[in-house]
């Protein structure tokens, strides 16, 4: 039997540039089956180069042929020819200034058309209603358009040009889609195992369920091809279940990156990977188990919350370099919305320079809020940066450490326990030098149930309102006031830190002085400190508190308007707490140190030390004093005076000695 072709043609393949020539006579074995009618028609219609339907055996069914026409497979296909429906390889397109179209026209699901490989040309396209596709390869190079409940299911789906899916079913191996390639899901369900988006393409969700087990967007891995453009990924509606999103490559070429912006819908990811790009909610609902910001050396990350609610498990921001890798920066930016979080690390890098050797902290890892809601069981600032302008948040445990900063400059923040930890200490040309760890307080609300600021640390209060239960702070460590106004309801601990009062009063609790320990490189304190600024600083009654530290310095007292007291009365400190306060040249009194006293009111000032008990000895005169207190001299009465060295009571001055004027100075301890 010999095939008679109908009509003698020619066609080029738009996508692999192959030609099909169809003689005008072909034997029994015909591989190239050509629809040849100039018109549109019915698949089971008689216009088959080969003579005969289509079948699994033919190489190639080509619907290429010139004038703009549609072939349509229906029910009637699917109930009397069915076996024509399963071919090897279907290619739809058409020349230049021709347009061809495959029509599935309520076929229904149960028969598919299936291929081992069906392209969409430039020219051609494929619409289908209430029927079903089964393509272990499906290029799509035009419109694919799959709605009324279809059924699409594909191996490799490649989109260079447009895949529609309105109230149909998906399930696809992968779907890559290249540059200037789109996907748009409205409604309906669709699975796939990796989805993959090249530079310039995109993919928008309006509605439906869609589950992914791997989101590629913009990603490549190694190694990279270079091009240039954005892969990006918009969600308006409906709901997205991802195992892994993967958004940008490892390496900036030409600004490659991708993009996730959530408008609306639900988005629940275990893993977030941030290589170079980031994800834009402003609405809907996002959950991830692991955000990393990013997850790779040498990448600039960022996730942008403006509206909706976030739900994270961990996020991680900034990643220092490595040895074959620069640092990179992670940023998250709340603008609004909702965060509810479980746990936020935020890096920094230790810098050294080539020369002079330690040189600081560099911070890589932000968070910034200037709106809504954040809610965390843990922040830990390990040399990142944490921004509040506005907003609230939340935080059970706020730790800062190795360099890092908190700055405070609008909103509310409400913590269980903040805790300031020792800087980055280095020694380099110039000594010991450190990048201290930092609290700015510059605007808002800190209320917090227990601050702690040790080592290399400082909380630097500029403004606003700190409401704490407890206070605590260590070694080489300050809470420094300016305008800022501290209500401390419990405990106010210092333990070789500094407190400065600065201009407004302050309200603190029992005042505790406890045993410190230095902050290597930097020597020990030689006692715990507080500067007596322009306000009133007040302490509750402490005289059921345990001391353990040796010395407290009152420091900056004048006084005038800047006051300090402890209780309401003369018995709001013991009389050996009372012997650990020494007052630091006093305004208005003589250069030195002064000991300690209580007024009936609770206020504490210096005391006049007691004088020089002397006595008339046979060549000189004798002089004896307490031993907690040391002998001072000085040639003229108003000073300065001197510290006797090694003098011990009593003490033999010679009649013929200079003269000498003497007073009692507190002890060192």
């Amino acid at each position: 039997m010999t095939c008679v072709v109908l009509q003698l043609s020619a066609a080029v393949d738009s996508v692999t540039g192959a030609s099909f020539i169809f003689p005008s006579e072909m034997d029994s074995n015909c591989t190239v089956n050509a629809w040849t009618k100039l018109t549109s028609g019915h698949w089971e219609e008689p216009f088959w180069s080969c003579g005969r339907l289509p079948t699994l055996d033919q190489r190639l069914i080509a619907i290429t042929n010139e004038g703009s026409k549609h072939v349509t497979i229906d029910w009637n296909t699917t109930a009397h020819f069915s076996d024509s429906m399963a071919l090897y390889n279907l290619v739809v397109d058409a020349p230049t200034g021709s347009v061809n179209r495959l029509r599935l026209m309520y076929a229904g699901t149960n028969v598919p058309v299936t291929a081992w490989e069906l392209t969409l040309g430039a020219n051609g396209s494929l619409v289908s209603y209430r029927s079903a596709l089964d393509a272990a390869r499906f290029n799509v190079n035009s419109l694919a358009l799959f709605a009324d409940r279809s059924f699409l299911h594909g191996g490799d789906i490649s989109v260079a040009g447009n895949l529609m899916l309105v109230n149909s079913s998906a399930f696809a191996g992968l779907i890559s889609v290249s540059s200037n390639g789109v996907v748009n899901h409205f409604s309906g369900a669709c699975k796939a195992d990796l989805v993959v988006l090249d530079a310039g393409s995109s993919f928008r969700l309006d509605g439906g369920t869609l589950s992914i087990q791997n989101l590629h967007l913009e990603y490549n891995g190694f190694p990279v091809q270079v091009r240039s453009g954005l892969g990006r990924f918009v969600q308006a509606g409906g709901q997205t279940t991802l195992d892994t999103m993967r958004v940008g490559t490892p390496v900036v070429i030409n600004g490659r990156h991708g993009e996730y912006w959530l408008e609306g819908g639900s988005l629940t990811c275990s893993n977030m990977d941030f290589y170079n790009g980031g994800l834009t909610q402003s609405d809907g609902t996002a959950s991830a188990e692991l955000i990393s910001l990013p997850a790779w050396q040498d990448c600039e990350a960022g996730y942008g919350l403006s509206g909706g609610t976030l739900v994270s498990g961990r996020l991680s921001a900034g990643r220092p370099q490595t040895w074959s890798h620069p640092p990179s920066n992670g940023r998250f930016s709340q603008m609004g919305g909702v965060h509810k979080n479980g746990s936020i690390s935020l890096s920094g890098q230790t810098e050294y320079h080539r020369r002079f050797g330690f040189d600081g902290t560099t911070p890589l890892g932000f968070y910034s809020l200037s709106g809504g809601l954040l809610v965390s069981s843990n922040v830990a600032i390990g040399g990142g940066s944490f921004y509040q302008a506005d907003g609230i948040g939340r935080i059970q445990e706020l730790s800062i450490g190795n360099g890092g900063s908190f700055t405070l400059d609008g909103g509310e923040l409400v913590t269980s326990n903040t805790s300031l930890s020792s800087g980055v200490c280095g020694i380099n040309y110039y000594g010991p030098q450190c990048s201290a760890t930092t609290f700015r307080h510059e605007g808002g609300t800190h209320v917090v149930e227990n601050l702690g600021i040790d080592g290399v640390a400082r909380y630097e209060f500029q403004g606003g309102r700190l409401v704490a239960e407890n206070i605590l702070i260590g070694g080489n460590s300050q809470l420094n006031c300016e305008t800022g106004a501290v209500r401390n309801g419990k405990k106010f601990s210092i333990a070789g830190g500094v407190f400065r009062g600065g201009n407004r009063s302050h309200r603190l609790g029992r005042l505790e002085l406890v045993e410190f320990a230095r902050s290597w490189p930097l020597p020990p304190a030689d006692a715990s400190s507080v500067y007596v600024g322009e306000g009133v600083i007040r302490f509750h009654d402490s005289r059921d508190v345990a001391w353990s530290g040796a010395r407290l310095k009152i420091q900056n007292w004048a006084g005038g308007s800047g006051r300090i007291f402890v209780g309401r009365d003369s018995h709001g400190l013991t009389d050996e707490q009372l012997s650990k306060i020494v007052f630091v040249n006093p305004g208005g009194w003589p250069g030195g140190k002064y000991p300690a006293q209580l007024l009936s009111t609770g206020e504490l000032v210096p005391a006049v030390p007691p004088p020089v008990s002397v006595a008339r000895g046979a060549d000189g005169l004798v002089l004896s004093w307490p031993g907690e207190y040391d002998l001072l001299s000085a040639t003229n009465v108003t000073g300065p005076y001197l510290k006797v060295p090694g003098a011990t009571s009593p003490l033999s001055v010679l009649f013929s000695a200079p003269q000498q004027y003497f007073r009692l100075g507190l002890t060192e301890r």
